[in-house]
């Protein structure tokens, strides 16, 4: 009820239909939330109460709220051992965690040195990468209207009371297209009532901001409130249902939020002149430019462009010695079922960026040094635990001469059966409904209309898997770390994963130029595992012509460019494109060896515009070449950056630059 206060009438300052149809829109959304609550935190306790697992001991977690939503779904997925969450707060959870009223917490806010020395054991894993996003409510904007764009340092006046009214110079001289939507009212705004990991966060970033001039920082802080216009709400849901609510606000919360309510969300103008926008890819690229500090905790905020400047790391805080052998086992593979391909899935598509694996392999390293307390009072590595717990459920056999006992028992179970039908069809309908938000948001940032297209893959993958095993699996993440890390840098989309290609869209062909150039040469510096960069078939090598530049190390990734009208559509559950663009890309690909980048005529003849990124580029004319399954002849050129211009590529059949 309380968040739905309100939401009485339909008197809004537009038209009276226009009006209805929000505040029936919102109503909805107000109730699919609470229905979100009650059965996302109570569907596990329902579709487990039938089995009894290791005496019905349990994980019990708490904390943030902004991962409530992602968390509620990851303890239900997680079958082997019942595990349960409730959004409380980050500052709720830690403290629960640390006077052992919870096995484990979520928060965006990194444990503070008294925390950790009110402990004897506590410790922190950074499992996502988290953005924080400003909401704001404009009466007059439609879904084409431009986002409202802010500075940093506007962000931080806005909040100190520096700046109080939407129609303020500075915020009209950033916002032309807005201007007649920026009236003279007061910012109204929201934050955070409960202790909160975001609120960190954002707080955090208002004082890194240069010349912010802002000092409070914190899970909870004091905000400026000479006005009288500061509100406060709980949890992220209640700040994203009262900014929706309440005209010409303003207000933060996580991407989870942005993609549920499909609220709208500020982006940043950098000191360049660069728009910094909040998505996946760009809150991950913030991540890279911090490193961890050695208690696994870094603080996100103020990156430069292309990153998202209010960044974060959602953290898994738990005792990593002393709990008891059985919940300490089932807590290290609940964590490490964090890091599932399907899991990260989840994730992303709930607005969570997965870490990158250095930090990853950090995490799973220190996850391997828990201990717990056993019977006997030794204390083993929970890790040497693993024949002693059955990760099979067990179900109940009731005395079969115990027919009272059969009554009692399906009296108790028949009734929780139909409740949990009931909870699975609404859990379903709840996962339908952000599952198809999240991809309209995906749908809205993919390149359209004159698009460059890339496919890439590993030369000789098979052979390297079959060879080498666990070192080539290593190997790929290597690479799909480079791959995704330029994808971020150089404002690419990936469009798809299969194996070790990747589908990539970019704005425009100089864009993909520029990714393919910087792909090639990170390649060279990649830490492989020995095995491949001593394998014979690829060999490191310094260039012929300059003995001391190295053109040939580690895997070789062969790449196709093409360009050409494309809109991309839902199809299969992701975001893809199809036409006669995307089959001539994927078979220019085709005809590349690996380390070497072919492009069609169409999309050299438009990086020659860019005078720039011609400036020592090598290029090579292939001529006119037959590729399957088109109908015409095709013009290709490859393109190298002038360093890699030593590469010798066998010579090509039919003038192709052939496989």
């Amino acid at each position: 009820r309380s968040l739905c206060d309100g939401v009485q009438t339909c008197a809004l300052p537009i038209s009276f239909f226009r009006s209805c149809f929000i505040f029936a829109q919102r109503k909805f959304l107000c109730a699919l939330q609470l229905i979100e609550k009650m059965y996302l935190s109570s569907l596990p306790l329902l579709l487990t109460v039938m089995l009894v697992k290791n005496a019905w001991a349990a994980l019990q977690g708490q904390g943030s709220t902004m991962a409530g939503p992602l968390e509620q779904q990851l303890t239900f997925a997680f079958s082997p051992y019942k595990v349960s969450y409730t959004g409380t707060g980050s500052g709720a959870g830690k403290a629960a965690v640390i006077a052992g009223q919870s096995d484990f917490a979520c928060s965006e806010a990194s444990l503070t040195a008294a925390e950790k020395a009110s402990v004897a054991d506590i410790q922190q894993l950074p499992l996502f990468v988290i953005g924080v996003a400003v909401i704001y409510n404009i009466p007059g904007m439609t879904m084409t209207s431009p986002p409202l764009n802010l500075t940093t340092r506007l962000l931080a006046d806005i909040y100190a009371e520096r700046v109080t009214a939407w129609n303020d110079p500075s915020i009209v001289a950033l916002n032309p297209a807005l201007a007649a939507q920026l009236p003279n009212v007061t910012f109204t705004r929201f934050v955070r009532k409960d202790s909160s990991g975001t609120t960190s966060v954002f707080t955090n970033a208002l004082k890194a901001f240069p010349n912010s001039n802002w000092t409070a920082v914190g899970t909870s802080v004091t905000w400026p409130n000479t006005n009288g216009m500061l509100r406060q709400a709980t949890g992220s849901s209640g700040v994203a249902v009262s900014v929706l609510w309440t005209p010409y606000s303003i207000g933060y919360v996580g991407y989870d939020s942005v993609l549920l309510y499909s609220l709208p969300a500020a982006q940043f103008v950098s000191p360049g002149g660069q728009i910094q926008v909040m998505n996946a890819n760009t809150t991950a690229l913030a991540a890279l430019s911090f490193p961890l500090a050695s208690d696994l905790s870094a603080t996100i905020v103020n990156a430069s462009y292309p990153a998202y400047p209010i960044s974060g790391y959602e953290y898994f805080v738990y005792r990593p010695s002393s709990m008891s052998c059985e919940k300490a086992y089932w807590l290290q593979e609940f964590i490490l079922f964090t890091f599932a391909p399907s899991t990260q899935v989840v994730a992303m598509n709930e607005g969570f960026s997965p870490i990158q694996s250095t930090i990853k392999q950090q995490v799973v390293s220190k996850v391997g040094e828990m201990t717990c307390v056993d019977s006997d009072g030794s204390k083993p590595l929970v890790s040497t635990l693993k024949q002693r717990y059955n990760p099979d459920p067990v179900y109940v056999v009731p005395n079969a001469g115990d027919s009272g006992a059969i009554i009692r028992i399906i009296a108790i179970v028949a009734p929780i059966v139909g409740a949990g039908v009931v909870a699975v069809l609404v859990f379903m309908g709840i996962a339908n409904y952000r599952r198809s938000r999240a991809l309209q948001k995906r749908l809205e940032s993919a390149p359209k209309g004159y698009v460059a297209l890339m496919f890439t893959d590993i030369q000789d993958s098979t052979r390297l898997w079959n060879t080498y095993g666990e070192d080539f699996e290593d190997s790929l993440d290597l690479h799909n770390e480079v791959m995704r890390h330029n994808i971020n840098q150089f404002r690419g989309f990936e469009v798809k994963t299969q194996g070790d290609s990747f589908m990539i869209a970019f704005p425009d062909a100089a864009a993909a130029t520029r990714f393919a150039f910087a792909v090639q040469k990170d390649l060279l510096e990649v830490d492989w595992p020995e095995v491949i960069v001593n394998d014979k078939a690829i060999p490191t090598e310094l260039s012929p012509q300059s003995p001391e530049q190295l053109i040939w190390r580690g895997l070789r990734v062969r790449m196709g460019i093409h360009v050409g009208e494309l809109n991309p559509r839902i199809d299969g559950g992701i975001v893809d494109y199809f036409g006669n663009v995307v089959n001539i890309t994927a078979r220019i690909e085709s005809k590349a060896k690996g380390g070497q980048i072919c492009m069609s005529t169409e999309a050299y003849q438009v990086i020659t515009q860019d005078a720039e990124l011609m400036e020592g580029l090598s290029m090579v004319d292939m001529g006119l070449q037959t590729l399957k399954g088109i109908p015409e002849p095709q013009h290709i050129v490859h393109v190298l950056p002038g360093e890699l211009a030593g590469r010798v590529f066998p010579p090509p059949k039919d003038l192709a630059c052939d496989r």
